[in-house]
């Protein structure tokens, strides 16, 4: 059987791309030990684009409690026994 000859050239292509592509696997970050921060526990949040009416639902929640993510401003707390997000 004889072997297929191939050019210098597209050897060392081919050797140089494999080689690169080694190189990016091998280069690449190991995934984080991730934990998962989420209690699982259902939630239902309730948006509002009426300020009036969010003001009177913030004042029904019952163990309310504010809080700021990323300049966003929301209230946690429990509303007609549902706990909310």
């Amino acid at each position: 059987m004889t072997l297929p000859s191939f050019p210098l050239r597209a050897v060392r292509a081919l050797f140089a791309s494999l080689s690169a592509a080694l190189l990016l696997i091998a280069g690449a970050p190991e995934p984080a030990n991730t934990h998962d921060f989420r209690d699982r526990t259902p939630r239902v949040a309730v948006v509002s684009a009426f300020a009036p009416e969010l003001d009177i639902l913030k004042g029904e929640l019952q163990g309310r409690s504010e809080h700021s993510a990323n300049g966003v401003n929301f209230a946690t707390g429990t509303l007609e026994g549902h706990k909310g997000a």
